[in-house]
């Protein structure tokens, strides 16, 4: 297995008032606000993740489980840190462990196909003699 290095697109910005106000709204449970946030980041977040993965489906498969993850850890999220860099880095560790588990699925079904052809090679009683 090689490994692959990943682009890393650091945002330099500051949080914007807009996105540091909105994330505190959120943090008051307002979910409206969050949507605003998704709407403002998602085009980022698919970009990013599409670079990584080439698969259009999985870009947006990703990206959404991207928010749902940043809205759980939304209590967590520290505001000295632009808002869409937490959740840029978010989708790429997303995205890193989406390879981890297609590499495991991959081994798992080779290994079982071998199996598979070790079954079919043996006899399926032994033989008296």
């Amino acid at each position: 297995m090689t490994n692959t290095v990943f682009p890393v697109y650091i945002v330099r910005e500051t949080m914007n008032a807009g996105d540091a106000q909105i994330v505190e709204q959120c943090r008051g449970g307002d979910i409206e606000a969050f949507a605003e946030l998704v709407r403002r980041h998602q085009d980022a977040v698919f970009n990013l993740v599409w670079s990584m993965t080439g698969n259009w489906h999985e870009a947006a498969d990703i990206t959404q489980e991207t928010f749902i993850r940043a809205y759980r850890k939304l209590p967590s999220y520290k505001s000295e840190y632009a808002f869409k860099n937490w959740v840029l880095s978010i989708g790429a560790n997303l995205t890193k462990n989406r390879f981890r588990s297609w590499s495991r699925q991959q081994r798992l079904q080779e290994k079982l196909a071998g199996m598979q052809e070790l079954k079919e090679a043996s006899p399926d009683e032994p033989h008296d003699e």
